[in-house]
């Protein structure tokens, strides 16, 4: 029976990647990976190609076992009451099952150098914000702004005691501005209350007329600030002693209208404020506002969300990327249904690169190697910190890194490193480290 129950315990507590694994059984494993990152040196005289791609591969090797430390518990007194243990620990190798893709094009002399399942699909994680940044940048331009549009039908009414007030609706068209907060709602108050108005029989609407377009996303309008825009607002202008004839003067608009109301004010967030956190932060409602942009929402007719992720499909195939290798669910990657290539991945940074209007606000917006975003705490003081750009990405199983880095020669690489089945998100970020500290040597 023992024997068949250590195998067991051990695969289940290595599958899950903890560190310590108690069970109700008689027996108690502890696992404990060990990094190996001892530098690999060629014994021959090889060119910088080929010394990139040995190393790679070594450390590939590497990550293929681990080295764990199990110790067994064993009980030397039975019984319900002070029961009693000894330990025995052993040392094991074990092979991971992580399914690793790795490209890594360069770009200063425009070739790929290397590959390992380059060609397989993966999960991408939120490295499919890189997808919904290019194809951003390429369709909109970092001039692009999302716009807020503050429409009334507002009029002015007299009482039987003659007092004046205001009857009608506000109306908030916001495009899916993933940054209005309390302070841009406070700012709407202000701008209304230029009107004169200390008294309003209405409410504050919020115009979102694609939402029914987004059947599966709910999580997105769950998050969205349009669905606390409104309430911001109406409390913003009861603070400054605007009163409503109803108890709760705030609701959403579905129906779609070629326009509600007159303009009164607008808004407008530069893109590149969402694309840095969008990638930075890794926000998935930025994401999906980002891709929400890509067709022009004031069409409501023409409008969908499977255009939006036709945008995306269409920038794929400029980059020259094989587009059947290439599967959009959503902008955020959240889904796991979304579906690429390294290689793929490596074509649209090497598109980018190309396109200095796509690549400045690109490389500005991607996390920094032991500097910002969800590469702070990573590489630090090592050869890559500083000098890897890339978009982290982590779901159920899956960790990827993909982005731009310069090697110690000055040659400039797109790389794209996609892990899915992994044993353990730690185990797989530490491989992502180590391999791009190699690859800046």
């Amino acid at each position: 029976m023992k024997r068949l129950l250590l195998p067991l315990l051990l695969l289940s507590a290595f599958v899950t990647g903890a560190k310590a694994q108690y069970t109700d059984e008689e027996e108690e494993i502890v696992v404990n990976i060990e990094e190996d990152t001892v530098d690999i040196v060629p014994q021959i005289p090889m060119t910088w190609e080929e010394s990139f791609r040995f190393r790679l591969d070594s450390m590939l090797e590497r990550h293929r076992t681990a080295t764990v430390t199990v110790r067994t518990r064993v009980p030397v007194r039975r019984g319900r009451r002070n029961r009693r243990y000894t330990y025995t620990t052993t040392r094991k190798t074990i092979t991971l099952r992580d399914r690793i893709g790795i490209a890594v094009w360069d770009l200063t002399s425009d070739s790929m150098i290397y590959r390992h399942n380059s060609e397989e699909l993966f999960i991408p994680a939120s490295n499919q914000k890189i997808f919904v940044a290019v194809a951003a940048l390429d369709d909109l331009g970092a001039g692009y702004h999302f716009k807020t549009d503050i429409r009334t039908d507002l009029y002015f009414c007299r009482d039987s005691a003659e007092h004046e007030y205001v009857k009608g609706n506000i109306y908030i068209h916001d495009r899916f501005d993933p940054t209005l907060d309390k302070e841009a709602a406070d700012y709407i108050a202000k701008k209304l209350l230029g009107m004169d108005v200390d008294s309003i029989d209405g409410s504050v609407i919020s115009y979102l007329p694609l939402k029914n377009s987004m059947p599966y996303q709910e999580w997105f309008w769950n998050k969205h600030s349009s669905r606390s825009i409104v309430q911001n607002v109406v409390s913003s202008l009861k603070n400054d002693g605007v009163t409503f004839s109803s108890n709760t003067p705030y609701t959403t608009f579905n129906n779609a209208r070629d326009s509600i109301g007159d303009l009164y004010t607008s808004l407008a967030t530069p893109l590149p404020v969402v694309l840095k956190r969008m990638m930075k932060n890794s926000d998935n409602a930025y994401a999906e506002s980002m891709l929400l942009n890509l067709v022009n929402q004031d069409s409501v007719r023409n409008w969908s969300y499977e255009a939006c992720k036709e945008r995306v499909r269409d920038m794929v195939r400029r980059s020259g990327a094989r587009i059947q290798d290439y599967t959009i669910q959503d902008g955020s990657g959240l889904s796991h249904g979304n579906k690429t290539t390294p290689e793929v991945l490596t074509s649209v940074l090497r598109y980018a690169y190309r396109n200095p209007r796509i690549y400045r606000p690109l490389l500005e917006s991607m996390p920094e190697a032991g500097m910002d975003g969800t590469l702070s705490r990573r590489m630090r003081n090592t050869l890559a910190h500083s000098k890897v750009r890339a978009k982290t990405g982590t779901v159920n199983g899956v960790s990827t890194l993909s982005g731009y880095l310069k090697a110690q020669n000055g040659h400039v690489l797109a790389f794209s490193i996609l892990m899915n089945s992994i044993t353990g998100s730690e185990s797989a970020r530490s491989l992502q480290n180590i391999l791009c500290i190699e690859m800046c040597r």
